[in-house]
């Protein structure tokens, strides 16, 4: 597919965008130990930590209540869970912990190379919410029931509150 685009992209432009993009984009990267004066690896570790904490938020810290809530008992917890949910759990806390670990060693790091890992950590934080406290389950379930457009009208809402509320909220420097 990518062949593709440059073959369509040449012709118009009269360059390659992978060259250009391989210039700008991967050139510059370095794997391992960084320059004198850069951050490194243990910045950039917490760095994505931080933000996988922040952005899918309140699911993040609902999987984390989940994970303190449990302790001492995880074995059965773990055990007393569907299959799916089993395997739901493995894949997104795996993914995210996959994409942070590759990310790490690079010289370069950004919020967005992490974004697909934001929605791993958020669907494992409300499988967990769901599974451990029943009443939050009950009241999702009867919010839906009546209102099946529900989730999309939170989402337009908060999208709207974002746009306007967004400048005022707090920025996480690096």
């Amino acid at each position: 597919m990518g062949v593709a685009y440059d073959a369509v992209y040449i012709p118009l432009t009269g360059e390659s965008f992978w060259a250009g993009y391989y210039a700008r984009q991967m050139a510059p990267l370095s794997l391992g130990a960084q320059p004198e004066g850069e951050p490194g690896v243990l910045h950039h570790a917490g760095f994505y930590g931080l933000r996988l904490l922040w952005h899918p938020a309140p699911w993040s810290l609902a999987l984390l209540a989940g994970v303190w809530s449990t302790r001492g008992r995880w074995l059965t917890v773990w055990r007393s869970l569907p299959v799916s949910q089993q395997r739901a759990l493995v894949f997104a806390v795996g993914f995210a912990f996959t994409t942070v670990a590759m990310l790490t060693p690079a010289s370069r790091f950004a919020e967005r190379y992490i974004f697909s890992a934001n929605y791993a950590v958020a669907a494992a934080g409300i499988v967990v919410a769901l599974r451990l406290w029943p009443a939050l389950r009950a009241a999702l379930a009867r919010w839906d029931q009546q209102l099946p457009a529900l989730p999309a009208l939170c989402w337009t809402l908060l999208m709207l509150l974002r746009l306007i509320v967004g400048p005022l909220l707090p920025r996480i420097s690096s």
